[in-house]
């Protein structure tokens, strides 16, 4: 009889461990499947082995502007240095605006930065002077790059846009 009952607290304790660590593993795999979402953006383009994903067009209507954000991974082995020279978006009116102030990981002031090996690296480019009321929706958003180590050959890579978020 002392040993089923032996078995019995076992097993009760066992159970109750297990339900424990259950819920740590649904709690851990909720985080990482917000992860996810962030590094799973809407559209992906390659371009001389660098994938854009497009994820996220916020507008501020205070300051009137918006900002773009995507993501760049470099799908090369060997790390590259990219540099962004001109960032266009086309809202749903076909009109060109020009972005500024990129910012490319942590470069605020630059558009330039090594993009490692199989790493997403988040972009964000602005559109200033943008009235809220003219615009809803961002078409396309064409990116001119270079490689470093190629300097003087230009990449270009068109992303399809998405509605435009105003706060």
């Amino acid at each position: 009889m002392k040993f089923i009952f032996t078995i019995f607290i076992a097993l009760m304790t066992s159970s109750v461990f297990a339900q424990a660590n259950c819920q740590n593993i649904s709690q851990e795999n909720e985080k990482l499947k917000k992860l996810l979402s962030l590094y799973n953006g809407h559209k992906v383009e390659v371009e001389h082995d660098i994938e854009f994903s497009f994820f996220k067009v916020v507008g501020n209507i205070k300051d009137q502007s918006i900002w773009v954000e995507f993501l760049v991974k470099n799908i090369d082995p060997i790390h590259k240095q990219i540099i962004f020279d001109d960032i266009d978006f086309i809202d749903e009116q076909s009109t060109s605006h020009g972005g500024s102030a990129i910012k490319f990981g942590n470069n605020y002031a630059s558009s330039y930065n090594t993009a490692f090996s199989q790493v997403p690296i988040k972009v964000t480019a602005k559109i200033t002077q943008v009235a809220p009321s003219t615009l809803s929706y961002i078409k396309t958003i064409t990116i001119k790059f270079r490689d470093y180590n190629d300097a003087f050959k230009y990449y270009n890579v068109a992303i399809t846009g998405d509605k435009i978020d105003w706060k």
